[in-house]
């Protein structure tokens, strides 16, 4: 059974323009979904600028500016949509960020039943720093998760 998709979100990030287009081009697809950007507050601010200035978006925007990491994403996403009392969400991020993406959303979103869907927005390879970030994030990621064996 295919689930509607109810909200799109939307996050902060390095590739920021193919992100929010990536995700605006999503949204036309699912007229009635909700609008999610999480990131920081710069970032926010250049996604709605985008959306609302660049791509002529009209509908409601949801905005996060407080999320300075994927985890906080991920939960300050799900505390909205258990708000909104949403079934489904898809996120869209980076190509290259997409694995752990997936990671932290499932796990933060375990013990909730909304469906989530991951829509890449394709990029180029990232600088080799940015490489090197991702990695050390996904250790991160990995103490966390063995630390706190119960889920969020």
């Amino acid at each position: 059974m295919t689930v509607p998709i109810d909200s799109i979100v939307i996050l902060g990030g390095p590739d920021l323009p193919f992100r929010t287009s990536a995700g605006y081009r999503f949204s036309l697809q699912h007229p009635a979904a909700t609008l999610i950007i999480s990131g920081t507050p710069a970032e926010t601010s250049l996604m709605q600028q985008l959306l609302t200035r660049s791509y002529g978006y009209t509908r409601e925007i949801l905005v996060d500016g407080n999320s300075f990491s994927t985890m906080d994403n991920a939960l300050h996403t799900r505390a909205v949509l258990l708000q909104r009392h949403s079934q489904s969400l898809a996120i869209v991020t980076s190509s290259w960020h997409m694995p752990r993406t997936v990671a932290i959303f499932r796990w933060v979103f375990s013990l909730s039943d909304i469906h989530l869907t991951f829509i890449p927005a394709t990029v180029s390879t990232p600088r080799p720093r940015i490489q090197i970030l991702e990695a050390f994030k996904w250790i991160v990621f990995w103490l966390v998760q063995r630390r706190h064996s119960t889920k969020y």
